[in-house]
């Protein structure tokens, strides 16, 4: 797969959905109170359960930072609030992003139609989808939209260590802030109607855990010979060991 809009999933059953539709009754009202063995909703009636199971998401509400920071950090904020002189200078990086993405990436030049988001908001714009330009003590993990979520998370763990402990050898701002700026014109062609959010990265699992390792300097996840390393699947289990190399190479 190449061209990812939405979130994913595997139906490996060929009876799956017809099982759903047969067994699952669907309930269109709020839960108004809990019981020992019961759940009544807001209509007034009662559904007998064994076992109540929250679904209900998460927000990403950045409210806890004012506007200054919010741009600061480069945070989602409302379009609105931004000034001009913030504008204007990533309109500019945004541009100069397309342009290289058109020349050196024409298959990602796609004009075909799709569902255009509503961008009320700005993207996130961190280095390596994690920390701000401006603010090298601290770090937002969790942003990134990946298949397989568990490589990542320890990979952007590690690397959060490594950047906030000055094991990072950091370009200057402006580097940092075209490099971002191509990552979100580049997300924003694979990833049409998601990819403006500068963190959803669906099918980049192995590029972008190799992208932070590499800064990091670790090579205990790649395969025993270049040949293993270039054709065999790039399992979790090849970040065995990572933690100890760290250990090894930094102290501590």
């Amino acid at each position: 797969m190449f061209w990812s809009n939405e979130s994913t999933s595997v139906d490996n059953k060929a009876d799956f959905l017809d099982t759903i539709a047969r067994n699952v009754q669907v309930v269109r009202e709020d839960v108004a109170a809990i019981h020992e063995n019961s759940v009544e909703l807001s209509n007034g009636s009662q559904l007998e359960v064994d076992a109540l199971v929250y679904a209900t998401g998460w927000k990403c509400d950045m409210s806890c930072f004012d506007r200054s920071l919010l741009a600061e950090f480069g945070l989602p904020m409302a379009v609105g609030d931004l000034d001009n002189k913030y504008q204007q200078q990533w309109r500019t990086l945004d541009q100069q992003a397309e342009a290289k993405i058109e020349t050196e990436m024409p298959m990602l030049s796609r004009k075909d139609r799709y569902r255009k988001p509503d961008t009320q908001c700005t993207p996130l714009r961190l280095y390596k989808s994690m920390l701000p330009i401006k603010d090298r003590t601290i770090v937002f993990l969790g942003k990134t939209m990946i298949a397989h979520t568990f490589p990542p998370a320890e990979v952007a763990a590690l690397w959060a260590v490594a950047a906030l402990d000055g094991h990072i050898a950091f370009p200057s701002d402006e580097a940092m802030r075209e490099e971002i700026a191509l990552v979100l014109a580049w997300s924003r062609r694979r990833y049409p109607s998601r990819g403006w959010q500068a963190m959803w990265f669906p099918w980049d699992l192995v590029p972008f855990t190799d992208m932070l390792l590499e800064q990091m300097g670790l090579v205990s996840h790649r395969g025993e010979t270049w040949w293993s390393d270039l054709t065999a699947p790039a399992s979790s289990r090849r970040l065995r060991g990572l933690i100890g190399e760290y250990k090894r190479k930094y102290g501590g």
